[in-house]
C-alpha cells in the first residue's frame, strides 16, 4: 500500500482533475493523463457513451461494462453520466467545471457554454 501511495505522489499529474468531455476522437489522451496520474472524469451524455456497445465484447458477453474498446480507452477514469440540458444539471455542471483543473473535448458546439454556465 505504501509503495502504491508513493507511486501515485510521483506521476507529474498526480495533483491535476481533469474533466472528460471528449468523443471518440480524442478519448484516448484522456487515459493518457490518467496513466501520468490525473484524476480523469469522464462525463458521458445520459444515454452513455456509444463505445460502450461498440464490439467485440470481454469474453464475448455484451454489456455496457464489457466493451473492449470502452475498457481500453476508459481505464483509469472515473465516469458519470449527465444530461447537461436538464435545468438542475445546469446549476451542478459549473460547480464541477471549477474543480477541474483541466478539460479535454473535441468540438465546440456555438452557444453550449453560454447555456451551461
Amino acid at each position: 500500500m505504501v509503495h502504491q501511495a508513493r507511486a501515485k505522489r510521483e506521476r507529474p499529474l498526480a495533483d491535476v482533475t481533469v474533466l472528460d468531455l471528449s468523443d471518440e476522437a480524442t478519448v484516448f489522451g484522456a487515459r493518457l493523463l490518467a496513466e501520468q496520474g490525473a484524476d480523469v472524469v469522464r462525463v458521458e451524455h445520459a444515454q452513455g457513451d456509444p463505445i460502450r456497445k461498440r464490439e467485440p465484447f470481454l469474453k464475448d458477453e455484451p454489456g455496457t461494462e464489457r466493451s473492449l474498446a470502452h475498457l481500453l480507452y476508459n481505464a483509469g477514469k472515473r465516469s458519470c453520466a449527465l444530461d447537461l440540458l436538464m435545468r438542475p444539471l445546469r446549476w451542478t455542471f459549473p460547480d464541477m467545471r471549477s474543480a477541474g483543473r483541466a478539460w479535454v473535448r473535441t468540438r465546440r458546439i456555438p452557444g453550449t457554454r453560454s447555456r451551461l454556465s
